[in-house]
């Protein structure tokens, strides 16, 4: 619920830590406004959102990410 995890490359994970929940969901709401998606849409384990067809997925060198709310 205070973690949002993203991989930049096959060998670099990321993560923000937030101490409270409402914290997380206001970054986690800034980050889906600028990539244009709906924040309640949470993508699924494999950082990919499943409803999306391949014209709406991640850039071409495939990096995904991930959110814990």
């Amino acid at each position: 619920e205070t973690l949002i995890v993203w991989s930049e490359s096959d060998t670099c994970d990321l993560a923000l830590s937030f101490q409270d929940k409402t914290g997380c969901e206001d970054i986690w709401e800034k980050i889906c406004q600028v990539q244009g998606r709906d924040p309640e849409q949470h993508p699924d384990f494999t950082g990919n959102y499943e409803d999306l067809d391949d014209s709406e997925g991640l850039d071409s060198a495939g990096q995904g990410y991930s959110a814990q709310r």
